[in-house]
C-alpha cells in the first residue's frame, strides 16, 4: 500500500529505402540546359529506451517520488547518387557521381527526485531535483567527383571526414513552502536554481584533387556554453469564486552566461 514502482522497456527500429530518377530541363535566355540523375539513399533508426518509477509514501504526511529515463539511439545512412546536364543535345556542362555515409549515435539520461512533508499547521514542504544529460557523437563520410566541361574540362575530386562530439548538461533544484491562509487562500514562497552547460566540438578532413587530407580545423564549429539561473518569489492563490481561480506573484530571477568559442574568441 506503501510503495509502487514500474519498470518499463521499449525497442523501436525503423527502415526507410528510397531510389529516386528525376530530369529537367532549364532556360537560361536562349540556352537549354538539360539534366537528369539518379540516387538511392538508405536510413536505420534504433532506439533502445529504460524508464522506471518509484513513489513511496512514508507516512500520511510524507512521501518521495523517484523517476529516471535512459534512451540511446543510433542513425545510420547511406547515399549514392550521380547525375549530368548538357546543352544542344551534345554539349556537356556538368558531369557527377558523389556518394556518402554517416553513422550517429545519442545517448540521453534523465531523472527527477520529489519529497513533499506535511507538517501539523498544514504547511506543506517540498523539494525537487531534475538532471537531464544528452550526448552525443557522429561521424560523416562524403565524396564526390564532378567534371566541369565549360571550366577548360576540369575535374574536381573532393573528399571529407567530420567528426563531431555534443554533450548538454542541465542541474535543477527547486524548494517550495506553501502556507494555507484559510480554505480558499494559500500562498507559495520559492527559491530555485538551474545550472547548464552544453558544448560542441568538430574535427574536419578535407582534400580536393590531393592525396593526403588537411586539417580545416579552422572552420570548425566549436563552441560551449555555461548559464546559470536564479529565481525565487511568492505567489498567492485564490479561489472566492467558483470555478475561478486566480493566481498572483512576484519573482526574482538573476541570469548569468558565459561563451566559450574554442580558439576563436576569448570567454
Amino acid at each position: 500500500k506503501k510503495l509502487k514502482t514500474n519498470l518499463m522497456y521499449n525497442y523501436g527500429q525503423h527502415d526507410f529505402y528510397s531510389d529516386n530518377s528525376r530530369t529537367g530541363n532549364s532556360f537560361y535566355n536562349e540556352i537549354l540546359e538539360q539534366s537528369k540523375g539518379n540516387s538511392i539513399n538508405e536510413n536505420s533508426n534504433f532506439n533502445h529506451e529504460l524508464k522506471a518509477f518509484i513513489r513511496y509514501n512514508i507516512d500520511t504526511t510524507s512521501q518521495f517520488t523517484f523517476s529516471t529515463n535512459l534512451t540511446q539511439s543510433k542513425h545510420t545512412s547511406d547515399y549514392m547518387g550521380n547525375s549530368e546536364s548538357w546543352r544542344n543535345e551534345a554539349d556537356y556542362v556538368l558531369r557527377s557521381e558523389s556518394n556518402s555515409s554517416n553513422n550517429n549515435k545519442r545517448f540521453n539520461y534523465y531523472h527527477s527526485f520529489y519529497i513533499e512533508k506535511k507538517f501539523k499547521n498544514k504547511w506543506l514542504l517540498s523539494f525537487n531535483h531534475n538532471l537531464r544529460n544528452n550526448n552525443g557523437s557522429g561521424i560523416s563520410n562524403n565524396n564526390s567527383n564532378s567534371r566541369y566541361f565549360l571550366f577548360n574540362d576540369s575535374t574536381i575530386l573532393q573528399h571529407q571526414i567530420e567528426n563531431s562530439n555534443n554533450l548538454s548538461q542541465v542541474l535543477e533544484h527547486k524548494i517550495n513552502l506553501q502556507v494555507p491562509i484559510n480554505k480558499k487562500i494559500n500562498y507559495d514562497l520559492y527559491a530555485q536554481q538551474i545550472n547548464g552547460n552544453q558544448w560542441e566540438t568538430e574535427d574536419i578532413l578535407n582534400k580536393i584533387n590531393a592525396d593526403e587530407f588537411s586539417n580545416r580545423n579552422d572552420v570548425a564549429n566549436n563552441k560551449g556554453l555555461k548559464n546559470n539561473l536564479f529565481y525565487a518569489g511568492t505567489k498567492w492563490n485564490i479561489s472566492l469564486i467558483k470555478d475561478l481561480p486566480i493566481s498572483i506573484g512576484i519573482k526574482y530571477a538573476s541570469q548569468s552566461n558565459n561563451f566559450d568559442y574554442y580558439q576563436n574568441r576569448e570567454n
